[in-house]
């Protein structure tokens, strides 16, 4: 007969190895999302919804460009604070756009029409508005 304690401790040996494995490839998985979040936050796509791809040797994204590529690819068409936004940028582009230019920003383009606001919520005024006529 088998010692049930050989039997067990080969069965966590598996798992735990089968846990670093998992783990490693999450980790993997965490840096593609990423990396496809920024180049998806960085292609402007088009009225007929297709992504128009950058071409080579095109200077980076200005802060304007981050702030609406990140409301454009946003899986969620409003964003419930300016704050949420500010962190969102952050996370996809790696750019810490400071308080006191964040916020005259998001004041302008409010003013030019290219985001709306509904209380403290952002979103990117053509997307805000397809909802509405969606609705």
């Amino acid at each position: 007969m088998t010692n049930p304690l050989h039997t067990i401790d080969s069965r966590l040996e598996v798992i735990a190895k089968a846990r670093k494995a998992l783990d490693t490839e999450e980790q993997e998985l965490l840096i593609a999302r990423r990396v496809f979040a920024r180049l998806d936050a960085a292609t402007p796509t088009g009225g007929n919804g297709r992504a128009h791809h950058a071409t080579p040797g095109q200077p980076a994204l200005t802060h304007k460009g981050m702030l609406i590529a990140t409301l454009r690819s946003h899986p969620s068409i409003w964003l419930e604070s300016p704050t949420v936004l500010h962190e969102e940028i952050v996370r996809v582009h790696g750019t810490d756009i400071p308080k006191t230019s964040f916020q005259p920003l998001l004041s302008n383009l409010k003013k030019d029409g290219l985001v709306a606001r509904d209380g403290l919520r952002i979103a990117l005024a053509e997307r805000a508005q397809s909802k509405e006529v969606a609705e």
